[in-house]
């Protein structure tokens, strides 16, 4: 049976309204006209307590626009962007981007018809000329997807402050630098009259660093394997490939990540299988590495890891098994299966 295509969030239309007109002030000021990408600012929803980082977009007019990067996790995409630890077209991006993003443009045919719904719903015009809004949410592993309540009321927020950062003078913004880790922060205040603003110089926390908890092995597949008789293999790789291929049942789509096992020596491939929705994706390459033990009866001397928690959370396994686990930087065998896959997916 075919799975039901997921369905937009529900949302009230006072609150597209008022996020649409938000919208139509910023567009209006065309602030990428003069500011760069790296002025970041920033705000605090007080109702989520979560940080929200604005960055304009258009600079170089290929995307006009507004990113909100969410909390401290969210942003460092964008670090890792400025640091060239990843590329900009490239599919790990996907995979990464935790943020709100509202793209402006002309052509009423880059719209989805759910944008065009609410579009009529709240009786904005299409045809006045202007550059109409087009409003995504992105989470890590998840197609771009349209917002829910909350997501709009956070937007709504965001484009708020970027107009009162807008409103001061342009010559008194600064290029955010990596390196002292600062930037304006506003903190909405509610008065009888109107809302209004306090701002402050903040200091970005650092990135807490989730510690790698290892695997919890289970014996069962261990005395199954040695009930099988196993001969020795040369080095393996294992590895978990993000792909741009959209699968679509769940709430939301969301993009596929394949466990990859391939014999070093000959480049063949040994195992490959999607991930689950929300797996731990430790405990499935774990598994995935037994099934394949078990299945082509070999026992490899050496497995080969690009990915530094996968392999420290994998050392029980590989002291179990009584061999070695080695993180490289590239896996040799692996990237032209992946290149042919990413190929065949696109």
């Amino acid at each position: 049976m075919k799975n039901k295509a997921p369905k937009p969030p529900v949302v009230s239309c006072d609150l597209w309204q008022e996020l649409y007109k938000q919208a139509s002030l910023y567009e209006a000021l065309q602030p990428w006209k003069f500011l760069n990408e790296d002025q970041i600012f920033a705000f605090a929803d007080p109702s989520s307590k979560t940080i929200g980082y604005c960055c304009v977009l258009g600079r170089c007019e290929e995307f006009l626009g507004l990113s909100i990067y969410r909390g401290r996790e969210g942003i460092e995409m964008y670090f890792q962007l400025k640091r060239r630890e990843i590329d900009p077209k490239g599919i790990d991006i996907l995979h990464k981007h935790d943020a709100l993003v509202v793209e402006f443009t002309q052509n009423k045919k880059t719209l989805d018809k759910e944008d065009l719904l609410v579009i009529k719903s709240i009786k904005q015009p299409t045809n006045t000329g202007n550059a109409l809004p087009c409003f995504r949410s992105y989470l890590p592993g998840f197609k771009g997807w349209f917002l829910t309540e909350e997501e709009v009321k956070f937007f709504t927020l965001g484009l708020k402050c970027a107009l009162q950062h807008l409103s001061k003078d342009i010559h008194s913004f600064t290029t955010f630098n990596i390196s002292d880790m600062k930037c304006p922060l506003y903190l909405p205040t509610q008065t009888d009259a109107e809302s209004t603003w306090d701002t402050t110089e903040y200091t970005l926390p650092p990135l807490c660093k989730k510690p790698t908890t290892p695997i919890a092995l289970d014996s069962r597949k261990f005395d199954a394997l040695k009930e099988t008789k196993l001969c020795h293999d040369s080095a393996w790789e294992a590895s978990i490939i993000n792909t741009p291929n959209v699968l679509s049942d769940h709430s939301r789509p969301y993009l596929a990540k394949i466990c990859m096992i391939v014999h070093q020596d000959t480049s063949l491939i040994l195992q490959i299988k999607p991930a689950a929705l929300g797996c731990d994706l430790k405990d499935f390459v774990c598994e995935e590495l037994l099934t394949t033990i078990q299945k082509h009866k070999r026992l490899p001397g050496e497995i080969l890891f690009n990915d530094r928690c996968l392999q420290e959370a994998l050392k029980p396994l590989m002291k179990a098994l009584g061999i070695q686990g080695t993180l490289v930087d590239i896996l040799p065998s692996t990237l032209p299966a992946q290149e042919s896959l990413l190929e065949y997916m696109q």
